[in-house]
């Protein structure tokens, strides 16, 4: 008798480590699928970032480009500014010139 109750209360042990055991293996699986859940996440997140973080550079490229662009279409009107002032200097200069040859051969001007 005291050795059924011995096998008894071994059975007993075995059987709630086995439904330990299981519990436990249970539990692991679980955690598994949360962290692999967690993981994907997080490349999922890590992808996301990269995205963003590659149209603000490109924006910033394009900003920088337009930029340029924008002072170089500047400095292309203000070089053609210049010019017209300096062409319209030669032009009232040459008038000048032109008015005071009239004068100097006795054309009268007003």
């Amino acid at each position: 008798a005291e050795n059924e109750k011995m096998q008894a209360s071994k059975l007993e042990e075995s059987v709630e480590l086995n439904n330990s055991a299981k519990s436990m293996a249970k539990e692991r699986g679980e955690l598994e699928k949360k962290l692999k859940k967690a993981n994907k996440d997080l490349d999922d997140l890590k992808q996301e970032y990269e995205e963003r973080l590659e149209a603000l550079l490109n924006d910033q490229k394009l900003t920088k480009a337009s930029q340029a662009e924008m002072k170089r279409k500047l400095q292309e009107m203000m070089d053609e500014k210049e010019k017209a002032e300096e062409a319209h200097m030669a032009s009232e200069a040459a008038l000048n010139d032109s008015i005071e040859a009239m004068r100097q051969r006795g054309v009268k001007i007003n």
